[in-house]
């Protein structure tokens, strides 16, 4: 999914890195000088309409503020969802393309917007 990412990002003229040691975040984007930590992740489990994803780390651990955008690819769609981090309020969390969550989709601006 972190490839995927690098590829949509950089084709919407954002640098992409990515740290060297393990944090809380996959990626870091530079949009106009502007830095934004970015969870990754990718999913396929659709359950009646909705996409689940887990918002938490490796072993469950709860991310602590450690990102500001969640990113998540909804593979079946070949959409993503560009979340901000103080949307996010539980471990796990469904995503549907319809009702509050559609704003997110594809939500590229998120990188262009004032902190």
């Amino acid at each position: 999914a972190e490839v995927l990412f690098d590829y949509h990002a950089m084709n919407y003229g954002m640098v992409v890195s990515r740290p060297l040691e393990e944090v809380g975040y996959d990626r870091v984007v530079d949009y106009r000088g502007r830095l934004t930590r970015v969870q990754v992740k990718m999913t396929s489990c659709k359950q009646n309409g909705s996409w689940l994803v887990s918002t938490s780390g490796s072993r469950g651990r709860r991310y602590k503020n450690e990102f500001d955008v969640l990113a998540v690819y909804l593979k079946q769609a070949c959409v993503w969802m560009l979340i901000p981090f103080e949307k996010i309020t539980s471990s796990k969390m469904r995503i549907s393309l319809e009702g509050k969550a559609k704003k997110y989709i594809n939500n590229w601006d998120i990188f262009n917007a004032e902190k």
